[in-house]
């Protein structure tokens, strides 16, 4: 999302992706981030994935410049079961990706999310976006 004021729009659905009545809104809020992220893969929204995977993460922060890590100090993936975080890796350098076998985890839906944080001469904002993913070995 663009620094300023924005509106978040929320749904919930339950485990087996029904939407549940009533549980729609939204928010306003500010971002204060300057940094440009975004997933590179996975490219869909819910991927089945099985095997081993690779999340890789675009970021730059356009005070600095508009590469691939310019102004950026690192990415932390982490991928949640739920609540439960079940597995995590820092990347300090450009190209941010994590090559994960999921065949150490259960099958089901979880969470891949990645952290990002610009450096000091960036302003040392953080961006998060997370996509979720289906496990199925």
């Amino acid at each position: 999302a663009a620094s300023g004021n924005q509106v978040l729009k929320y749904e919930f659905y339950d485990s087996n992706w029904n939407f549940i009545a009533g549980s729609s809104g939204s928010r306003n809020l500010t971002v204060n981030s300057s940094v440009n992220t975004y997933f590179i893969s996975p490219l869909t929204n819910n991927p089945v994935v099985s095997g081993e995977i690779q999340g890789t993460v675009f970021a730059s922060d356009p005070t600095i410049g508009t590469q691939n890590g310019a102004g950026i100090q690192s990415i932390l993936f982490e991928l949640y079961k739920g609540s439960t975080l079940v597995s995590s890796r820092l990347e300090n350098q450009a190209t941010y990706d994590w090559f994960m076998n999921t065949t150490a985890f259960a099958n089901g839906l979880y969470t891949l999310k990645a952290t990002v944080k610009s450096t000091a001469a960036a302003g040392s904002d953080v961006n998060i976006i997370s996509t979720p993913i289906t496990i199925t070995n």
